[in-house]
């Protein structure tokens, strides 16, 4: 069947920081998929970002397991950002010791950095915001060893207001009330850790949802004031600075080496060829236009914009050196000791729980070829 649109979108070299792995396809599954969605997207490297811990009833713990996995088999290519476990019997001081113990085996494991979801509003309203005590120990060990992190940071402004929310955020639960923390107070979180942790190597995800007024301010400051940060592309918000040229334009070039590109890219299956493909570049294609592109009234989920056309050397640093730079030019070793250890932690956590057992399976075997 022949695909609807051109099978290579990059044709000079592409990180795509912003990748996930869900449990819908066990690792083999996983790693075949992802070697499909490179080569279509036209992708030299990749990072996966684990996410284990959702809410206190929904959690994959093996999430940093299976990733690694994946890492071993794509080596050199594929690259891998940990996260943290949370444990809803623990008392605030015991999760502070948890989670710094975490981070220091995340690093000596061979993890490329972390991936924190916890300044969504869903799970900073159970866990209180970041530079609470329950992190502080965790972060200043980030910190000082320089790790990476990447971290989502509330959800678009039109969320809590379902008056301006599609239907597919109403659908997917992507509106927010009174009982989950603002917009406001998601934002200053991170202004108010980067004041208490000034050297964070931190990127925030999908531009940190900042890039609309009364947010720029922020934004700049963010970006601005402190030497570690970057903000990643993903979610089209590419498309968005094309909408406002006369701001965007100058404000991408000021800050040209703490822009990175991704697309929040899941190991999606291909049931429906046509529509996968589609699917999966949907977003590379929005970030390489709106960027990189001097096209005229491009289309993004309906907005017509038109592309920026940036310089060549900024787009070669948003969409491949600043990750490099970021994350080194190949990734780290993976500790196989880390790796015993943490397959047999999974087997034990889910040997009540629902789980695909051949999974665990499956990524023993790999892991011993």
């Amino acid at each position: 069947m022949k695909p609807i649109v051109e099978p290579v979108i990059f044709t000079g070299k592409a990180f795509d920081a912003h990748f996930h792995s869900s449990r819908e396809h066990d690792v083999e599954e996983s790693i075949e998929l992802f070697k499909r969605e490179m080569k279509l997207i036209g992708l030299e490297k990749i990072l996966l970002l684990s996410i284990t811990f959702h809410a206190p009833s929904k959690y994959d713990y093996d999430s940093n397991l299976k990733n690694a996995c994946i890492k071993e088999q794509m080596s050199p290519n594929v690259y891998v950002s940990a996260s943290v476990k949370h444990f809803p019997e623990m008392t605030e001081e015991e999760e502070a010791e948890s989670l710094l113990r975490q981070a220091q085996e995340f690093y000596q494991a061979g993890f490329d950095g972390m991936k924190f979801l916890d300044a969504h509003p869903t799970i900073r309203k159970i866990y209180g915001p970041l530079t609470g005590k329950r992190y502080e120990k965790c972060l200043a060990f980030l910190e000082e060893n320089n790790i990476p992190i990447t971290m989502h940071n509330a959800d678009p402004r039109s969320g809590w207001d379902i008056s301006k929310c599609t239907q597919w955020e109403i659908d997917h639960g992507r509106v927010y009330d009174s009982s989950l923390p603002s917009f406001e107070e998601c934002r200053d979180d991170i202004m108010l850790l980067m004041k208490k942790f000034p050297k964070l190597n931190l990127s925030l995800a999908h531009g940190g949802f900042l890039n609309m007024d009364p947010d720029k301010p922020y934004f700049e400051k963010f970006l601005g004031d402190y030497e570690n940060t970057s903000v990643d592309l993903t979610g089209g918000p590419g498309c968005l600075y094309a909408n406002e040229p006369d701001f965007f334009k100058p404000f991408i070039e000021k800050y040209q080496d703490k822009f990175i590109y991704g697309s929040d890219t899941y190991n999606s299956a291909p049931y429906d060829y046509e529509n996968w493909e589609y699917d999966i570049q949907y977003r590379p294609r929005v970030s390489r236009d709106s960027l990189m592109s001097t096209k005229k009234n491009c289309d993004y989920a309906g907005t017509s914009y038109n592309g920026m056309g940036l310089d060549k050397k900024i787009c070669e640093k948003i969409f491949y050196s600043n990750a490099i730079k970021r994350w080194g030019a190949t990734p780290k070793k993976t500790d196989m000791k880390w790796v015993e250890k943490e397959i047999e932690w999974n087997e034990k956590f889910y040997k009540d729980h629902e789980f695909k057992s051949n999974d665990i399976k499956k990524i023993k075997k790999l892991f011993e070829k």
